[in-house]
C-alpha cells in the first residue's frame, strides 16, 4: 500500500511540469517586466532546469545595483542593506558576511542571469508568470508600485509583445492584407 501511494505521488509529480507547459504560450518567448514596463529583447527571461532567470542588470529597476568583476567571474548585486557575490566559474554564492548560499547565476547571451525567485526573496520582491496569448509570456517583477493588475497589464503589452515578437522571429514588416477597393 505504502508502495502505491509513493508511485501515484511520483506519477503526479512528473505530470505537473507538464501542466505547466500546456498552459504555457506555445511561442517560446518570455519576456520579462518590471512593474509595469515591458523590457526590451536583451532582457528577456530565460529558464535554466525550470528556474526563470533573468539578467542580472533588471534588478537596478528597484535599486538592485550590479557589477561584474572580469578577473574573476564574480557578480555583485547589492543595495543600501544586502550583498551578494555569484562566482560564475565555480557556483557559489555569498553574502558580505562570508554565508554561502545554494544558488547561482549563469552566464547567457553575453549577460548574468540570475535566478528569479531567489532574487525576488533576498532583496523582498514579488514576481508573476503571466501566460500570454499568442506572442509570448511575461515573467514580472513586483515591488508593489505596480497600478495594473497581471491582466490589464498583459492587454495593455499586448501590440508591443507582438511587435517584439515579430522582430525577434525576423517578421519586422508583417504581411498585411491589401484594402480592397
Amino acid at each position: 500500500m505504502k508502495r502505491r501511494i509513493i508511485a501515484l505521488i511520483l506519477a503526479l509529480l512528473l505530470t505537473v511540469p507538464l501542466i505547466v507547459t500546456a498552459a504555457a504560450d506555445s511561442s517560446g518567448l518570455c519576456f520579462t517586466a518590471t512593474n509595469d514596463n515591458l523590457l526590451e529583447l536583451g532582457s528577456m527571461t530565460a529558464f535554466v532546469n525550470g528556474v526563470a532567470y533573468v539578467p542580472a542588470k533588471v534588478f537596478s529597476t528597484y535599486g538592485v545595483y550590479y557589477n561584474y568583476f572580469d578577473a574573476k567571474s564574480t557578480a555583485l548585486l547589492y543595495n543600501g542593506s544586502k550583498q551578494i557575490f555569484f562566482e560564475l566559474t565555480t557556483g557559489n554564492s555569498y553574502d558580505s558576511y562570508g554565508t554561502t548560499y545554494s544558488v547561482s547565476a549563469v552566464f547567457k547571451y553575453g549577460q548574468v542571469y540570475v535566478p528569479v525567485p531567489w532574487m525576488c526573496n533576498y532583496f523582498g520582491l514579488g514576481y508573476n508568470y503571466i501566460n500570454g496569448t499568442g506572442y509570448g509570456d511575461i515573467l514580472r517583477l513586483k515591488n508593489g508600485s505596480e497600478v495594473l493588475t497581471d491582466s490589464q497589464f498583459l492587454e495593455a503589452a499586448s501590440s508591443i509583445m507582438r511587435s517584439r515578437y515579430n522582430e525577434y522571429y525576423g517578421n519586422v514588416n508583417p504581411v498585411s492584407p491589401s484594402p480592397s477597393q
